[in-house]
């Protein structure tokens, strides 16, 4: 699977956010392989207030996903 340009989450797009933690839950639960694109690297992605904790486990995730190891 590919996910091309990540945006940046804010407090504005929250709804947005909340949609990408999900799947990304689901494509680790189903241990589907991922590449991504985004301007930046994951470490520098935002998160909106409300979801700052959840979005560290999805970055976290995004990172074993696209590892050499994992795919």
């Amino acid at each position: 699977m590919v996910i091309d340009q990540i945006p940046q989450f804010n407090d504005v797009n929250s709804n947005q956010q909340q949609r990408f933690i999900t799947l990304l839950d689901v494509i680790y639960d189903k241990n589907i392989s991922l590449a991504v694109t985004a301007d930046i690297n994951l470490d520098q992605f935002t998160s909106s207030r409300l979801l700052e904790k959840p979005f560290k486990r999805t970055i976290s995730r995004l990172y074993e996903l696209t590892s050499n190891e994992y795919n």
